[in-house]
């Protein structure tokens, strides 16, 4: 038999043991599936191999365990032993490792898939420079949305001034709103911001991502080097405090309205879950309409607080609430930060919204042991605003 003739030989069983896979996988038989599909794989079949990516990610197969703690502690959720769990997820290291080797031999999908994986992070150190290689053999071989994903993960490296800035941050809204894809480009050059301007980026990102406006959801907000979100409220919960992270320099107003609502806020008895620690004007009451989460209603009945950089706690209090939280000092020092202690109950659920004029904007929710998922989403609707003389 000839070199020619052993190569078709070749082919012909890769692609026979890429269809008895299919089979296998469709009868749900995982595990024989992915025996048929790795000897079409040593055969250097590239289909074959995404096969076994597809098993990975999409498929109960292999899957491993993983607590959730890590999770909690990043969403600023408290660690305790009824919401602590262990729950079964994909092996996206194999995933990873299989989606590589397709790629390397040049298969498109895969290209595109491990330029994801490598960009994002996932089960690796992050490699945006790598990530993109791929992303442009993507590219190169037609793949849809590779382009994209290159506009979503590369920083163009344009630098803009302040009003340029919200310009192309406008822009972004616009094309979002409609789904056009120009957004990506928009986007890759709102991603080159400075500290200050992403800030702006994880303001208008986390306010539509709450209101579930479609297209936003791909968007992802930047962080600090040392890990701290360039988002309006970023909370870190320890017992039964939560410290809530205010950057300024997300805000439109230089002394922006924020509205405090919790199913253990009572506005007109002046009671709040705010403790003794807080920096921060109580400036009057709202009322809003946005959808109901955890155990708030429709209806939300809100404490108003005017956020004031200016506004410093004494040397003693602030000591408390830095070792309470051991808080680094990027966390509570610098120009653009302001701050708020909630000292709640066991169980209460709260949403943090930013007034401004009669618009409201949603920054936070959390609750405990509360529905956390909104079934029906709307536009949040001022109802009323009394601000104190």
């Amino acid at each position: 038999m000839g070199l020619f003739d052993s190569l078709c030989n070749g082919k012909n069983s890769a692609k026979n043991l890429l269809a008895a896979g299919a089979e296998l996988e469709r009868k749900n038989d995982l595990e024989g599936a992915f025996e048929k599909y790795k000897q079409a794989a040593d055969l250097g079949n590239t289909e074959a191999m995404m096969a076994i990516v597809s098993l990975y990610l999409s498929k109960p197969f292999r899957q491993i365990e993983k607590s959730n703690m890590l999770e909690l502690m990043q969403r600023g959720v408290p660690v305790l032993p009824w919401n602590l769990v262990t729950r079964k997820e994909p092996d996206y290291k194999s995933a990873l490792e299989w989606c590589l080797k397709a790629a390397d031999l040049g298969n498109g999908r895969a290209c595109y898939t491990a330029g994801c994986f490598l960009c994002e992070g996932i089960i690796c150190r992050g490699d945006i420079e790598k990530g993109t290689e791929y992303l442009e053999k993507a590219v190169k071989a037609g793949v849809p949305g590779a382009k994209e994903a290159i506009y979503l993960f590369k920083p163009s490296g344009e630098r803009l001034t302040d009003e340029a800035y919200e310009s192309c941050l406008e822009l972004f809204a616009q094309y979002a709103s409609v789904g056009n894809a120009m957004m990506y480009k928009r986007y890759s050059i709102l991603k080159s911001g400075t500290p200050k301007q992403l800030a702006r980026l994880g303001y208008v990102l986390i306010a539509a991502q709450n209101n579930n406006l479609p297209n936003y959801g791909v968007f992802k907000y930047s962080f600090t080097d040392s890990g701290i979100p360039f988002i309006p409220a970023a909370p870190k919960r320890m017992q039964w405090k939560t410290f809530l992270r205010f950057d300024l320099n997300a805000f439109e107003a230089e002394n922006p309205l924020i509205a405090i609502s919790s199913d253990i806020i009572h506005p007109k008895s002046g009671y709040s879950m705010l403790g003794e620690f807080h920096h921060a004007a109580l400036a009057g009451t709202a009322a809003y309409r946005s959808p109901a989460f955890g155990w708030l209603g429709e209806e939300k009945a809100a404490l108003v607080f005017r956020l004031d950089k200016a506004v410093r706690l004494n040397a003693e209090a602030m000591a408390e609430v830095v070792n309470y939280f051991s808080l680094t000092p990027e966390e509570y020092e610098g120009d653009s930060v302001a701050f708020m202690v909630d000292s709640g109950e066991k169980e209460y659920s709260v949403e943090i919204a930013c007034i401004n004029g009669d618009k409201v904007d949603v920054l936070w929710r959390y609750t405990v042991d509360g529905s956390s998922e909104v079934h029906e989403y709307f536009e949040p609707e001022l109802l009323s605003l009394n601000i104190n003389d």
